[in-house]
């Protein structure tokens, strides 16, 4: 499994990491009612298992850094340990997903994936891109195109896929290819909701991007879980890069261009 990070520029490859994290799973006696209630486990930045799998156990967290504050970005996946957990039901399509270009950013800025799933690359800027990763896990490039020109890119390797554009170096986006149907990406609030896993026990890993080590936790937990689930990360990530800097006059002629 190959979640170390990838390049984000042509030029400047990303740095090794170098630096590990723990994670302390605290089940606290504040209610999370609000959360659990929700009746959708797709939400905007939230990225979860199909809604047509069956039964009935779901996992409701919050994800916070040591003061307090909610931790957006932060991926969480379920990964059964028991030899009989049922997988979810599904048609034989393959899973689709999709990552888009808006604003000159890649959106979302992270997306969580099972492994063989297959992701779109709309670009819905007025301005061509050209996006590529050069991550072990999945490395691909598509030269300038605009709208829904790209080709469908299939992810059958589990790892961090980092994404960038050779025109506009500060894009950077994260696809996550996981191999557990049961994920979920945590959002504004920190909140993240995975619906559908059967009762029994998994193994919780959690990562970010944002964090040097690729792997941030990786604890047993039993569902059902009880009410009121926080992970206290043990730093707090950076903030996410500015989506858009100042204009460089080069690339928007360049990019005027392919309009």
């Amino acid at each position: 499994m190959a979640f170390g990070p990838g390049s984000v520029s042509a030029l400047r490859p990303v740095p090794a990491p170098t630096l590990c994290f723990a994670l302390v799973l605290i089940v606290g006696s504040a209610s999370f009612a609000e959360a659990e209630a929700a009746e959708s486990a797709v939400e905007a930045g939230v990225v979860s298992a199909p809604a047509d799998v069956g039964a009935e156990a779901r996992f409701v967290a919050r994800v916070e850094a040591p003061d307090g504050s909610p931790v957006l970005d932060a991926v969480v996946g379920l990964i059964p340990l028991d030899e009989r957990s049922p997988p979810p039901l599904r048609s034989a399509a393959p899973l689709r997903a999709t990552m888009d270009q808006v604003d000159l950013a890649f959106v979302p800025h992270v997306l969580a994936v099972e492994v063989g799933t297959v992701v779109d690359f709309p670009n819905s800027d007025q301005v061509r891109h050209s996006i590529y990763s050069f991550s072990s896990a999945r490395t691909f490039e598509i030269k300038l195109y605009r709208g829904f020109e790209a080709p469908p890119i299939p992810f059958d390797r589990a790892g961090l896929v980092v994404l960038g554009c050779n025109i506009h170096d500060h894009m950077l986006g994260f696809i996550y290819v996981l191999e557990t149907p049961w994920f979920a990406t945590s959002d504004e609030t920190g909140r993240v909701a995975i619906a559908g896993a059967p009762p029994g026990r998994y193994r919780l890993e959690l990562r970010h991007p944002r964090l040097e080590e690729s792997l941030v936790v990786a604890r047993e937990i039993a569902l059902p879980a009880e009410r009121g689930t926080t992970l206290v990360l043990p730093a707090k990530p950076p903030p996410r890069p500015a989506l858009r800097p100042a204009p460089d006059p080069l690339q928007d002629l360049f990019g005027a261009r392919g309009r």
